[in-house]
């Protein structure tokens, strides 16, 4: 990415802050078939969100909603996105760019060989990835209820 944009990086300091002009949104969600599912299958345990929208942290509309708002106040035109979830991605891609903004991840910048390789890794093994990408951001937005959006924003603290 740094290549791409031009961007200096320093690879041995990954929290000095670097010079890298994009806006990170760490997209933690469980699947929506696994969301759905469980509010169709035990629906009054589902019911206390409805009361308390700001529980919702499930909710793929409202993240996206206020990830896509903040980058957008963030004068940044390239958003990474890390996340597992690829509907949720593409979904929340042409949300930013109905917003001005270009929305990357972590297989925008690998050749078909490495990106064959990554998708070799499990999950944790890719948000690794992830991890290390968000540690360089100029901005940042992730979910209350995920131990790694706090984790990426403790880090850079």
């Amino acid at each position: 990415m740094s290549k791409e944009y031009r961007w200096k990086l320093n690879l041995k300091n990954s929290t000095n802050r670097d010079d890298l002009r994009f806006f990170g949104i760490h997209l933690e969600m469980p699947p929506l078939k696994l969301v759905y599912g469980a509010k169709a299958a035990e629906p009054e345990k589902m019911d206390h969100l409805k009361d308390n929208p700001s529980l919702d942290w499930r909710s793929y509309e409202r993240q996206a909603e206020a990830y896509t708002k903040q980058a957008s106040l963030s004068g940044l035109d390239v958003v990474y996105i890390a996340g597992t979830d690829f509907e949720q991605l593409k979904n929340l891609t042409g949300q930013l760019l109905s917003h001005n903004m270009r929305a990357v991840g972590k297989g925008d910048f690998l050749s078909p060989k490495e990106l064959a390789e990554v998708q070799l890794l499990t999950k944790d093994q890719q948000s690794l990835i992830d991890y290390e990408v968000l540690l360089r951001w100029a901005g940042f937005a992730g979910g209350m209820a995920s131990m790694a959006a706090w984790n990426i924003a403790l880090r850079r603290y």
